[in-house]
């Protein structure tokens, strides 16, 4: 199990909440079978676009949390349960960039640390990582709603080190039209690099933004229910290994009365992924459950 660890743990950021930075994403669309509850959000164009103002200029800090099983389901002759927890502080920046219809999004991180607890041991044995300080650098494009990341792809070895929080996993893609729409879908294409391998995700988010007349603090909620695909190869301990996973996410936005920005998520998901080397064959079951709160 220890030769896929790293992978596994790193995963972490694959399934909760916006999952690491996007490739390429396909347009957006909204799906024709999806009925509009026209009774709960009004259709105006007169309706301040809920993209610009929950990105609008500004700072606002969130405290990140998050807590992992992982369970070994194939090719350990005895089943192994590590448990994995991540906190962190995220100041996250937003800044109008020259570019017309374009928001630069600056994310500060620190205090973060990632405890291992193998195997069910007692906390007297568990490990924890305490990464440095870090910055990572999106754009918001206003005009599609997507998260744009701006850092350069690099080679994928076993000692290339990603965070495992990088940030926009506070922010949704939300549809340029909404409130006046309801409901949109949105496919995004991602690869990350975990201890040598890289992860090909194909990823299709379906959203539903509901409005909360009876919630005084909360005027929005956005439901994100996220289905994916996981294909993945590279070389670990000078073995080369693929990967095949499924993940399914559920997370939920909720939007803050006061100034419309996103004040608190919920997110929870599933992943079932295996790894095949020459000598070995794994299979592993993730579930995680995340909260991030704004300050």
């Amino acid at each position: 199990m220890q030769t896929t660890l790293n992978v596994i743990v790193g995963m972490l950021c694959v399934l909760t909440v916006v999952a690491c930075a996007p490739v390429r994403s396909r347009p957006t669309a909204e799906p024709d079978s999806v009925s509009r509850p026209t009774s709960q959000i009004a259709d105006s164009s007169n309706v301040r676009p809920l993209v610009s103002s929950t990105f609008s200029p500004g700072v606002i800090t969130y405290g990140y949390r998050s807590s992992s099983t992982i369970q070994s389901t194939a090719g350990d002759s005895v089943p192994q349960v590590d448990s994995v927890q991540v906190s962190a502080r995220l100041a996250i920046a937003f800044q109008p960039l020259s570019a017309q219809q374009t928001i630069s999004v600056v994310v500060h991180i620190d205090s973060l640390q990632v405890t291992h607890v193998p195997n069910g041991s007692l906390p007297a044995i568990q490990s924890a990582i305490s990464q440095p300080r870090a910055e990572t650098n999106l754009i918001v494009d206003l005009r599609s709603g997507r998260i744009l990341s701006s850092h350069e792809q690099v080679p994928c070895t076993q000692e290339a080190q990603e965070l495992v929080v990088q940030g926009n996993e506070t922010l949704p893609n939300i549809s340029p039209r909404a409130p006046s729409t309801t409901s949109w879908v949105d496919t995004t294409v991602r690869r990350l690099c975990r201890g040598g391998v890289t992860l090909r995700i194909t990823q299709v988010a379906r959203y539903q933004l509901v409005a909360q007349a009876n919630d005084l603090d909360v005027s929005h909620v956005i439901v994100r229910n996220t289905d994916g695909e996981i294909l993945g190869n590279g070389s670990q301990w000078q073995q080369t290994v693929q990967a095949m996973g499924r993940s399914a996410a559920v997370d939920t936005f909720f939007i803050a009365r006061s100034n419309n920005r996103i004040s608190r998520i919920l997110g929870s998901s599933r992943l079932e992924i295996s790894f095949q080397s020459e000598r070995r064959s794994q299979q592993f079951l993730q579930l995680s459950q995340t909260q991030i709160t704004a300050y």
